[in-house]
């Protein structure tokens, strides 16, 4: 697999899906933000597992969500989800 220099993913107004935050995890990312003007974003963590799972079908390494239970952010004025939390620069 070629490797490239680290990077970063933003994403402005994700709306009611942060799979976009998994998709960046699988190719590479080293930290991927989710900011939204509030809390949006679909909890039920079930359809983020099943595209984990999908992307990992396509041997990428999407990040390992079996201890989340549902996506929510820590206040209501600016959403920044789990999956943030899990994929922050290592």
């Amino acid at each position: 697999m070629k490797r490239w220099m680290p990077w970063y993913a933003l994403e402005v107004e994700p709306g009611d899906s942060l799979l976009s935050a998994i998709v960046a995890k699988a190719y590479g990312a080293r930290a991927c933000y989710l900011i939204d003007s509030g809390a949006f974003a679909i909890e039920n963590i079930t359809p983020y597992r099943a595209a984990g799972n999908y992307v990992r079908s396509l041997n990428l390494s999407p990040p390992d969500l079996s201890e989340v239970s549902n996506v929510k952010g820590p206040d209501e004025g600016l959403l920044v989800s789990a999956l943030e939390v899990l994929l922050r620069p290592t």
